[in-house]
């Protein structure tokens, strides 16, 4: 090929050391080789900056944004950022106002919970070698705040079963006051499905090994 090839086009060849090639990272993920886990990076980053702002509508709207989830495993968190994001709006408050005392004492919860994000470590494989059977398994809730689905990945080889969380999607209600759970619950089981409908496409999974639970 370099006979192909302008001098220009050409880039400078560079030799990694077993250090630089030991964790990498894409889209705040990262991915540690010797332990072939995933993990997600910069919330030291995240934590610090939101320490170093007052509890204001700005700093909610600034901070919560902040945590990327391109994995989708996160939502526990995600959901919960979504409601304070959503109460922010709502508030009569001004932007740099101190956040009311309720409001606040949710936002500082939050916060505390950024930490626990440090120690998550993912499998990156999630497939069990020689499985039987594998399957999907998707599973919706809604309450009046929100509705959320998440999918498992459930691989089975005689009696060792295993089963590995894939993805997660939430809504936080934006729905008409007279809508009742079962309209949400049935919000819900569509964005389950829908993600459940994604991953199956990805992973080369049947229609009939598609299980949804609501």
């Amino acid at each position: 090929l370099n006979a192909f090839l302008k001098p220009s086009d050409k880039i400078d060849s560079k030799c990694f050391s077993a250090e630089e090639s030991r964790v990498t990272s894409a889209l705040g993920i990262g991915w540690e080789a010797n332990s072939d886990v995933l993990f997600y990076k910069n919330v030291d980053s995240i934590i610090n900056y939101a320490n170093s702002l007052p509890a204001t509508r700005k700093t909610i709207l600034s901070v919560a944004p902040r945590l990327y989830d391109s994995l989708g495993l996160l939502h526990a968190l995600v959901v919960q950022s979504k409601m304070l994001l959503k109460l922010a709006w709502a508030c009569t408050k001004a932007w740099d106002d101190p956040l009311p005392d309720d409001l606040a004492d949710l936002w500082r919860r939050w916060l505390s919970q950024l930490p626990l994000v440090k120690e998550i470590k993912i499998p990156r494989n999630v497939w069990l070698e020689g499985a039987d059977r594998i399957t999907l398994e998707a599973f919706s809730d809604a309450s009046e705040q929100s509705v959320i689905g998440c999918v498992y990945l459930r691989c089975q080889r005689s009696d060792v079963v295993t089963s590995h969380l894939i993805g997660a999607t939430s809504r936080v209600k934006k729905f008409a006051k007279t809508s009742t759970i079962a309209r949400l619950e049935l919000c819900a089981l569509l964005e389950a499905t829908s993600l459940a409908h994604a991953r199956a496409l990805a992973l080369n999974i049947p229609r009939d090994c598609i299980y949804g639970y609501t």
